[in-house]
């Protein structure tokens, strides 16, 4: 009994470090998503993208970095950060949604930057 807590206690401790990893990126993300909703897109650009270089995959960091860049007027950044968001997320509708407005906003040289080229109108 006492050496199956021992291997417990262990494993925990070990796994510690590693749970770790994974909340300060989600900590960025939280941040970066209330940078921008604050309206202070600069700093909410900083802390996201942080985030994506460690979670490339995480949908709502992409996204946002999308609806910042979207806000800033660059289109062509937004249509990347909107579609590696469909990417990691097939069925996420507000990427959708804003990756129409952008791919629009970006004039003729939208359709061109869109990979994913399947949504409908």
């Amino acid at each position: 009994m006492k050496r199956t807590v021992l291997i417990a206690v262990a494993g925990l401790a070990m796994l510690g470090p590693l749970a770790g990893c994974r909340s300060e990126p989600q900590k960025l993300v939280t941040e970066g998503v209330s940078l921008y909703e604050a309206g202070q897109l600069d700093k909410a650009r900083k802390k996201l993208e942080t985030a994506v270089d460690h979670l490339p995959a995480d949908s709502k960091a992409l996204f946002y970095l999308g609806r910042v860049y979207h806000a800033q007027g660059f289109y062509e950044q937004a249509i990347f950060y909107y579609q590696c968001c469909l990417s990691s997320a097939p069925c996420h509708a507000e990427a959708v949604k804003h990756l129409r407005e952008a791919t629009k906003a970006a004039g003729p040289a939208g359709p061109v930057l869109r990979i994913i080229p399947d949504l409908e109108e």
